[in-house]
């Protein structure tokens, strides 16, 4: 019986496409997966990467844009508060500026008031008298003049009459005179009246002979 194991020394030659497995069979490279595949790092993920930065730019730009709004906003409001201060305090400052010259006003007619007052109390003062000095008796006969003095405040003049109304002289509030006495007469009636601002007041003596 004849051993049909091929032997090295003894294989037939290999036909073309069979497999040998003395032969050494060069690697075979993997094959690549087909365009646009998600997850395998193609150019389709490339895509989707570009599309998810531009989402977040376009996101980016519209928060700075609102921001951008509000701080316009805020500046435009606090601009328009700050005139409507300033227009309040120019009225404020005009009210005040009335009020000091109304206070200045009413300030003058109450010191002119209080000098009339004083005026008014000066003229409703009347005459007085300080002193008066006549004699009461005469030695007659012989006897022609007697001699008086007076005193009067509060006066502008003082006349002297003799029996009667009549004025026999005028004289000044305070002085020294002589004066007619007849001793024809048992007596004579010297009357003084004292004019002032505030009114008149009257005197009168009498002088018996003796």
């Amino acid at each position: 019986m004849t051993d049909a194991t091929p032997t090295p020394g003894n294989q037939p030659p290999a036909q073309p496409g069979a497999y040998d497995p003395t032969t050494v069979q060069p690697a075979v490279p993997p094959t690549p997966p087909p365009p646009g595949t998600p997850g395998t790092g193609g150019a389709g993920g490339e895509g989707e990467g570009s599309k998810r930065n531009l989402i977040i730019a376009l996101v980016v730009v519209g928060v700075l844009a609102a921001i951008l709004l509000i701080v316009v906003l805020v500046m435009a409001l606090g601009g328009g508060d700050s005139k409507s201060a300033s227009t309040t305090s120019s009225s404020s400052t005009t009210s005040s500026s009335t009020t000091t010259s109304s206070s200045s006003t009413t300030t003058t007619t109450a010191k002119s008031t209080t000098t009339s007052s004083a005026t008014t109390t000066t003229v409703n003062t009347k005459p007085a008298l300080v002193s008066l000095n006549v004699p009461t008796s005469v030695a007659c006969p012989g006897t022609a003049n007697i001699t008086v003095s007076w005193n009067f405040t509060n006066t502008s003049r003082v006349t002297i009459s003799i029996d009667g109304p009549g004025i026999y002289d005028t004289y000044a509030p305070m002085g020294t005179t002589q004066l007619p006495y007849a001793c024809s007469q048992p007596s004579h009636s010297y009357l003084f009246t004292a004019t002032g601002p505030g009114g008149v007041i009257t005197e009168t003596r009498v002088v018996r002979s003796s």
